[in-house]
């Protein structure tokens, strides 16, 4: 006899299990049997499901075959010998797993357990092997669309979205927005795939590679774009569009200023757009014109930074750029421009600069400047520490200031009250009275002893810087004195004002013969950072002559002529007589034929005789002129007069003359 015996309502371990028999007549006869019950562990079983071999291809690992008999809650394990733990779960939705496995051959491994405390670390195993081929690379152009119409401006994304290889994982493809790419979201066992990337135009050739994603302009045509990816395991992967590209106007690229920046009136703005471009490689033009068609830049070169300001207010600028082809560009920009202040400078005088004497001085303001042509006023100050003297001036105006050292400040202010301040630091020189000494002219050097006389004195004086205002003069004479005061006013004697030559007149009784002394002194005006006056001096002398009462001066003078005139007649006709006398001997000896006298040439005899006369002559006349109307009375007794000479003559040589007639 047999049968089965379910346990599985056990609600312990162990237990009795009694068999009773009975033939339904005799009491029944009974079995005991003491039972203890084990847990099994679960049944381990599943299968490989997917649609290819490829890595691209999911598979399913299907084990809900598995059951425990007990029916514990089941634990589970998945492990891949390539990828390691593909799950670790409990329950039976975890004895299904889906997914991707790396490329290769596989071991796969189904751990199976329960939760019972005696099955502890007890697991069932059932396995699976096969392999993984690997996947091709796949290629997509998502941007720019097919049949794209633009121009050569035009920069155009580039982006393969779709595109990629599943045996490289995602982690080392771009992050670009938008954008999905064709990858393994796991890391495959062994490393990534590398594959090549080329973008190519029919027209231009390779235009990009190893680029997922980027950025590009491309020329005038009808281009078609290929891409192309090779993981270089399985046939490349192609993807192709169409794009039609027109020629562009020039593209302005400026770099300042910027769209909506601030400016006021004084400020330059530096136009810099050396940025632009035409991509079509033609030449072009740059023009700026302002909001009422003015132009500011005409025709230019963009590659130039240009300067230029503009007037307070809203400004908007048109940028015009004009190719070869008459294709061109406009491009509009707004400024505001606010109102400046006003710009102090002097064009005179130069700061630092000594000027020379007497110097015109020119105060120009000439140099200021205001953007918004509202300056008012022009306010000039010679600044002596904090006090300001004002100068009577406007913008430009001459004058005239004494030497010294000067700070002078100009202040311009506008219309609406700014200011600003120029100042220059200047020197005038100055410089001293000079005497010209050879023009010093006095009406009479010679004075008689005890007659007032008037003498008149003029000398010319240079004075560069024309603060010559003080010359006065002294005569001195033992204890006498005469000061004066000479002028070049047009004063008195002094004929012309202000002509550098100065006069005075002074009377004048000396007292005793003697040799007066007069010294004259021309003082300049003490200049400020002067510590004391220039000076120059000129001097000169005086004769005093005594006065004879028998004989006056005008009689010695006469005298004294008439003197010298008497001597002058004597000796020329002295030097006559001789010459005759001598020629007379010579003429008498003719006669005589001697030997002596014979072979000479008697002309010869003549004119020695004659040379001989001539220098006694010479002896006899003065060698010196006698002064005018100086003849002292010593020199006068010395002169032989016509009484001295007596009836006989002059005694000369030795011989006397006689019978002058």
């Amino acid at each position: 006899m047999e049968w089965n015996i379910t346990f599985a309502e056990a609600i312990s371990y162990s237990c009795t299990l009694t068999l009773s028999f009975s033939d339904g007549v005799n009491p029944a006869a009974d079995w005991i049997i003491q039972v203890e019950l084990d847990n099994e562990l679960p049944n381990a079983t599943f299968e490989v499901v997917r649609a290819g071999n490829a890595s691209e291809n999911i598979v399913t690992l299907d084990g809900s075959a598995t059951f425990d008999p007990e029916g514990d809650f089941i634990q589970v394990q998945w492990i891949s010998s390539l990828d390691g733990l593909l799950y670790n779960g409990s329950g039976n939705e975890s004895l299904i797993w889906t997914g991707y496995l790396s490329k290769g051959q596989h071991t796969i491994s189904l751990y199976v357990g329960d939760n019972a405390v005696e099955n502890a670390g007890l697991w069932d195993l059932a396995t699976e092997q096969f392999g993984i081929d690997n996947s091709p690379p796949h290629a997509m152009i998502s941007s720019p669309g097919n049949g794209s119409v633009v121009d050569s401006s035009t920069l155009l994304t580039f982006t393969a979205s779709g595109t990629g290889d599943w045996d490289s994982w995602c982690g080392t493809f771009p992050d670009v927005d938008g954008a999905q790419w064709y990858c393994s979201p796991v890391a495959p066992t062994g490393g990534s795939d590398f594959f090549q990337v080329r973008w190519e135009s029919n027209i231009s050739g390779l235009i990009a590679e190893d680029y997922l994603n980027w950025s590009g302009r491309l020329v005038a045509g009808n281009h078609t774009i290929t891409l192309t990816v090779d993981d270089g395991l399985s046939q490349p992967a192609v993807a192709s569009i169409s794009i039609d590209v027109a020629p562009s106007a020039p593209v302005l690229g400026l770099f300042t200023p910027s769209d909506g920046d601030l400016f006021t009136s004084d400020e330059e703005v530096s136009w810099d757009a050396s940025g632009s471009i035409d991509y079509d490689g033609d030449n072009f033009t740059m023009t700026v014109l302002d909001d009422d068609g003015n132009e500011l830049l005409s025709e230019v070169d963009s590659i130039f930074i240009y300067k230029f300001r503009l007037s307070s207010g809203p400004h908007t600028l048109s940028v015009i750029l004009a190719d070869a082809t008459g294709l061109n560009s406009t491009t509009a920009f707004t400024f505001e421009v606010y109102e400046s202040r006003p710009y102090a400078a002097m064009t005179s005088p130069e700061n630092g600069r000594d000027y020379p004497p007497a110097t015109t001085l020119t105060l120009s303001a000439n140099a200021s400047v205001d953007w918004d042509y509202d300056i008012s006023t022009y306010d000039w100050y010679i600044v002596n520490n904090t006090l300001l003297e004002e100068i009577d001036c406007g913008r430009w105006c001459e004058v005239n200031l004494l030497p010294g050292d000067y700070h002078i400040a100009l202040l311009v202010q506008d219309t609406r009250g700014d200011s600003d301040w120029a100042h220059a630091n200047i020197s005038l020189l100055d410089s001293a009275p000079k005497f010209n000494e050879s023009s010093l002219w006095i009406s009479d050097t010679r004075l008689a002893e005890g007659e007032l006389q008037k003498v008149t004195i003029r000398v010319e004086i240079f004075d560069g810087d024309g603060t010559l205002q003080n010359v006065e003069g002294k005569i001195t004479h033992g204890i006498q004195s005469w000061e004066f005061i000479m002028n070049d006013a047009g004063e008195g004697r002094d004929e012309i004002a202000g002509d550098g030559i100065w006069t005075a007149q002074v009377e004048i009784q000396p007292e005793g013969v003697g040799r007066p002394f007069m010294r004259i002194l021309a003082i300049d005006e003490l200049s400020a950072g002067q510590s004391e006056p220039k000076v120059d001096q000129i001097t000169a002398d005086f004769i005093v002559e005594p006065i004879d009462d028998g004989f006056g001066a005008t009689e010695i003078g006469g005298a004294i002529g008439g003197i010298f005139l008497l001597i002058v007649v004597i000796n020329l006709f002295i030097g006559w007589r001789r010459r005759r006398l001598a020629s007379l001997d010579v003429i008498e000896s003719w006669t005589s034929f001697s030997d002596v006298t014979t072979g000479v040439d008697q002309a010869s005899v003549v004119e020695a005789e004659i040379e001989r006369s001539d220098t006694i002559e010479e002896g006899l006349l003065p060698t010196e002129g006698l002064p005018q109307q100086e003849a002292p009375t010593s020199e006068v007794a010395d002169v032989p007069s016509m009484l001295d000479l007596g009836e006989g003559g002059i005694d000369l040589e030795g011989k006397d003359l006689v019978d002058i007639e």
